[in-house]
């Protein structure tokens, strides 16, 4: 008996699991999170070691209230923008 052929990471099919691979466009570049995406945008703001308070997110085009981060749920797919302010700034003669 030949064992069945199931999807593995690369997509191709061979001898394997099913691979849990998710994405999220972060900025403009695609990331792959093995696990799952996370499970909200607070998730993924601690996951990338962003301080919450200095950053403005947008969600598939949607800007996201600071107080809304871990209500927003993310699911494979979406793009995500994470804009971090700075302060400085240039004197003015």
């Amino acid at each position: 008996m030949i064992p069945e052929e199931e999807p593995i990471e690369n997509g191709k099919f061979g001898m394997g699991r099913l691979s849990t691979m998710q994405t999220l466009t972060v900025n403009g570049q695609e990331r792959e999170f093995p696990d799952g995406v996370p499970g909200s945008l607070e998730d993924l703001v601690l996951q990338l070691k962003v301080t919450a308070a200095a950053v403005v997110a947008e969600v598939d085009g949607v800007v996201v209230n600071q107080d809304a981060f871990a209500q927003t749920g993310l699911r494979d797919g979406q793009r995500v923008e994470l804009i971090r302010f700075v302060g400085g700034g240039s004197e003015h003669t």
